[in-house]
């Protein structure tokens, strides 16, 4: 545990809050998950699959210690949890919503590729 006492005390300090934020993540993921299962079947709207958000190998890495492995378990699962959220909403609105944004998006969701509807234009910076 050299690593311990070689640590930030804000970075011990910070940790629980970091990863208290688990909870919240999960419930997300697993809220997305029924909300994409029921309603996609409903709608015929073709079902993301998950594992392609889920990028979680980092912890594998042999110079990692436990908690360093840990955290990059949690960030993997975290940041994976968002994409996959993020495409589930943005083919939900797809199926829902035929108003287009009043203004450029920074970062239009990605629904183009897997969607047979192709005419949503992918707007990657304001101009």
């Amino acid at each position: 545990m050299p690593w311990l006492f070689s640590s930030r005390i804000r970075n011990i300090l910070s940790s629980p809050f970091i990863y208290a934020m688990i909870m919240p993540i999960a419930f997300f993921d697993i809220t997305t998950m029924f909300h994409q299962h029921i309603c996609f079947r409903l709608y015929g709207i073709r079902r993301v699959k998950r594992s392609d958000y889920m990028v979680m190998d980092r912890h594998q890495l042999a110079y990692l210690n436990g908690i360093e492995k840990l955290n990059c378990v949690y960030c993997g699962y975290g940041k994976g949890v968002v994409a996959y959220t993020r495409e589930v909403i943005a083919r939900t609105e797809h199926y829902w919503c035929p108003i287009k944004n009043a203004r450029k998006v920074l970062a239009l969701i990605g629904v183009t590729t897997s969607l047979p509807i192709t005419t949503m234009p992918i707007i990657t910076r304001y101009s």
